[in-house]
């Protein structure tokens, strides 16, 4: 796999990594998954992608704040995401009041 690869070369790779740790999502793998995230993030603290991901392994894992906090911090990162319709810290807030009532 070509991000394998690149991480061969360079084991701090963000882009490499927060991709690798989005298949491993899809494949519901989320140990890995995790593992991957927390090393983009750490690797690049402003990688809003790894961000985004990880409020979505958060949500998976029932971890409502989490995922809060997470998609608040992607949002802030990525301003262009605030105002989608799709944006998931507005859908997962949503969910919050639905279930609130």
């Amino acid at each position: 796999m070509e991000f394998e690869k690149s991480l061969a070369l360079n084991p701090d790779n963000s882009f490499a990594l927060s991709n690798l740790g989005h298949i491993h999502l899809i494949q519901n793998d989320l140990l890995k998954a995790q593992d991957l995230i927390e090393k983009a993030r750490k690797a690049n603290p402003r990688d809003w992608f790894a961000c985004g991901l990880q409020g979505d392994i958060s949500t998976r894992l029932e971890d409502l704040a989490g995922a809060e906090s997470a998609y608040e911090e992607q949002t802030i990162l990525n301003r262009s995401l605030k105002h989608q319709p799709n944006n998931r810290y507005l859908l997962l807030m949503a969910k919050k009041l639905k279930n609130a009532t």
